[in-house]
């Protein structure tokens, strides 16, 4: 097996785990293509985790998208999304 960010890839919790978070990620509204393939948190936007409302501007309670390559940020079981969806 291939070593990846200081785990395991090919390992099948991973992947469950990746696959879980990433069906949530795609229904957050955060959530965008760079290029038409690559899957990232839009840090561009600020959402409320309460609410989900979505703003252009910060604001208070708001947290910016990571801005992260979600397809590595969702196999990382030490990493966690800002916006408390998992």
């Amino acid at each position: 097996m291939e070593k990846t960010f200081g785990f395991l890839s090919g390992d099948k919790e991973i992947e469950q785990l990746a696959a879980s978070r990433m069906r949530i990620c795609k229904k957050c509204p955060l959530y965008k293509l760079k290029w038409y393939v690559i899957p990232v948190c839009n840090n561009k936007l600020y959402m409320n985790p309460d609410t989900k409302d979505v703003s252009t501007s910060e604001k208070e309670g708001y947290i910016r998208g990571c801005g992260c390559n979600l397809e590595y940020r969702t196999m990382n079981p030490k990493m966690h999304c800002l916006c408390k969806r998992w």
